[in-house]
């Protein structure tokens, strides 16, 4: 009700606010009147604009600044979203399009959202360099000009009118006259030049990040690249794995244990539980023995726990590098038409296609925690309990003899022996029922650590089982990603003599006339047993992508 209140309140001063103009108001219908009477604007224009002024005067905050805050959400979102867009520029299946460049040049363009989608991910200095200061000049020429937008945005032609009115949102005022120069030069370069060239930055695009791969100068010098490396982790992995499960397995068969670490190692602490077992009929050490094998399966458990949690995190890696490798062969086989097409005129017809793999989702039992609250030499002898129900029957003897005393002046030997005879039998009553306690907290101790037992070893009997499905399917998935990786190295090897030759660096002439389709170098013997090369390894290479996991 309290927002409901400020919101309502917001809304009335919106609409009944104070109708004195504000002196940045005034100066500005003040101009306006003398461009009207010098005759550089009409009176339509005059009449208009002066409307314009005193609406947005008196329209409350959220009238003035609404549009501020929808600009500057736009131009954040477009930012996210052609940022999201060019992450698929790293490893493409396809060339770029032309027309998906135009997309983001619809709704970005005056910022260099196309320039920012294109060489995001690449190393271009001077891409860089004016995407962020486009983006940014965009945002100032905006912010200090507001007013001004919001005053003349239906008659543009006063902006080319200048005057001290808008010392309120920027340092001069002649910043109005540079802000429109500069929206000029960003819409000619921007707007219009990605317009005319965007075709031409494509083509630059696809020679340059298309063909040649971000990884091939490693492949081509003999560096390891992304997929080596995780290989090389997930091998340690399940080598490491495999050997924990052997560990787990013969703990859990050969009954291993893990002794209390507080457990008390002197004398006196043998002594009581010596006494201890004795009074609880052997329980209290069957109990420390079963709590010591519990801590054992307890720990087991959070170790398969990890296990499953990183052979997942595995998994989930896995699946992205061989997804990574199916388009990358996408790619090179489709590289590899290409180039062979200028070459030869007659080539397979048959498309290719992208192969996805299933992703391996193996059933894994819940997360457990094991143990209980309580440690074997919790539970004991209630020792503060005993001595002080034997105390109370005491008093109570002590009361007693002292109010016969009173009575009849004397107490005999029989009355001492009496009350001798009673404290003795609390005694006894009170240490007895104190054993049989310590007897039933002790049974109810062990079966709720025999439960917690049973529960472990279901828990290790599923997640064992679970965990080695995990592992084949990793080592079979695996095997495909090696060899997909080595065709891809094979490929590149063989594939990039050829391509500098045939298509080199790009250029605009190029982009005009083409790659010439009859060359004398085509017919050199070196030239064709290169090319009959890269033949023989894209059908093996093609043989090993059609493998399925």
């Amino acid at each position: 009700m309290y927002l409901l209140g400020v919101l309502l309140l917001l809304l009335c001063s919106c609409s009944s606010a104070d109708k004195t103009l504000s002196e940045k108001a005034e100066k500005t219908i003040t101009m306006l009147e003398n461009l009207q009477k010098e005759n550089r604007i009409s009176d339509v224009t005059f009449q208009k604009a002066r409307e314009n002024v005193m609406k947005y005067d008196h329209r409350g905050f959220f009238g003035k600044y609404w549009f501020w805050f929808v600009f500057i959400a736009y131009v954040i979102i477009t930012l996210v979203v052609t940022y999201v867009e060019s992450e698929e520029n790293l490893d493409r299946a396809k060339p770029l399009s032309k027309w998906k460049v135009y997309l983001v040049w619809l709704y970005s363009s005056l910022w260099g959202g196309h320039i920012f989608f294109l060489w995001n991910k690449h190393n271009n200095t001077l891409a860089s360099i004016w995407k962020w200061l486009s983006f940014i000049m965009v945002l100032l020429v905006f912010i200090f000009n507001y007013t001004a937008i919001m005053y003349f945005y239906d008659t543009p032609g006063l902006f080319a009118f200048y005057v001290t009115t808008w010392s309120w949102s920027m340092p001069s005022s002649y910043l109005l006259n540079y802000s429109v120069e500069v929206v000029r030069y960003l819409f000619l370069i921007n707007v219009v030049g990605g317009l005319i060239f965007i075709p031409y930055w494509t083509y630059v695009y696809n020679a340059r990040y298309f063909r040649q791969h971000y990884e091939n100068d490693k492949i081509l010098s003999g560096k390891s690249v992304q997929a080596d490396r995780f290989y090389n982790r997930l091998s340690a992995h399940i080598k490491s794995l495999t050997q924990e499960l052997e560990d787990i397995n013969k703990y859990v068969e050969e009954d291993y244990i893990i002794e209390d670490p507080d457990k008390d190692h002197s004398l006196w602490g043998g002594v009581k539980r010596f006494f201890k077992s004795i009074a609880t009929l052997g329980n209290s050490s069957k109990l420390e023995k079963e709590m010591d094998r519990l801590r054992l399966l307890g720990s087991c458990c959070d170790d398969l726990s990890r296990d499953i949690s990183e052979t997942e995190m595995y998994n989930d890696e896995l699946y992205d590098y061989l997804q990574k490798s199916r388009v990358a062969a996408y790619r090179n086989l489709y590289l590899s038409k290409e180039l062979i097409g200028i070459i030869k005129t007659k080539i397979s017809s048959e498309q290719q296609k992208l192969l996805v793999d299933e992703f391996k989702l193996i059933e894994v039992p819940a997360n457990m925690a094991t143990g209980v609250a309580f440690r074997a030499s919790d539970i004991q002898f209630n020792g503060d309990n005993f001595l002080s129900s034997v105390g109370m029957d005491m008093d109570s003897t002590l009361q007693n003899l002292g109010s016969r005393l009173e009575k009849e002046g004397n107490l005999s030997k029989g009355d001492f022996i009496a009350a001798g005879v009673e404290a003795g039998l609390s005694i006894a009553i009170n240490g007895i029922a104190n054993i049989v306690d310590l007897y039933s907290q002790t049974k109810e101790a062990r079966r709720e650590v025999q439960q917690q037992i049973n529960e472990a070893l279901e828990y290790i009997k599923k997640a064992i089982p679970a965990i080695q499905s995990y592992q084949a399917a990793l080592l079979r998935q695996s095997e495909v990603l090696v060899a997909l990786t080595q065709c891809n190295k094979a490929f590149v090897c063989a594939y990039e003599p050829l391509r500098k030759q045939i298509f080199g660096e790009p250029t605009f002439w190029k982009y005009l006339v083409g790659v010439k389709k009859k060359q004398e170098l085509f017919k050199t013997t070196d030239f064709r047993k290169d090319l009959q090369h890269l033949i023989l390894v894209s059908s093996e290479y093609n043989k090993v992508n059609q493998s399925k996991v």
